[in-house]
């Protein structure tokens, strides 16, 4: 596994649960989970999902049953570019390139955006709130 380093970061495997290598400062709240960098299992590849800092955020408002269900999209999203059925759980946004809406339960979704390199968990939102910001986007 190739984990990239930089000289005032740690490296130690991800406590957050998501099964990556945590690389990251240690935070006021000593989570490493925006940190944390997903390799696909048995892939060649070294695709890896990012967490940032708002859907991180967010994650650790959620009840600790969505959190799991977050975490195991996250996990699912590591082999995005390798497998089918996990792209086809991928809603691409018009109008965005390589962004796509995640569906993670029936009141979350996860907004996703790919690159060949890797991807990142831009942020979780609920159902509700896309349905706010589409009455919005609408008047």
């Amino acid at each position: 596994m190739k984990v990239l380093l930089w000289p005032t970061c740690s490296v130690a495997p991800c406590t957050a649960g998501l099964g990556g290598w945590a690389v990251s400062l240690t935070t006021t709240r000593g989570s490493c989970l925006a940190g944390c960098e997903l390799v696909a299992p048995n892939t060649s590849s070294s695709y890896r999902v990012t967490i940032s800092t708002p859907a991180q955020i967010a994650l650790h408002s959620l009840q600790p049953q969505d959190q799991r269900q977050v975490e195991e999209r996250i996990k699912q999203l590591a082999r995005f570019p390798h497998d089918e059925y996990v792209r086809q759980q991928a809603s691409q946004l018009v109008g965005y390139q390589e962004v796509y809406l995640v569906r993670v339960s029936p009141s979350l979704r996860l907004i996703f955006q790919a690159s060949a390199a890797g991807g990142e968990v831009m942020e979780i939102v609920t159902q509700e709130r896309l349905r706010q910001m589409s009455r919005y986007a609408h008047s």
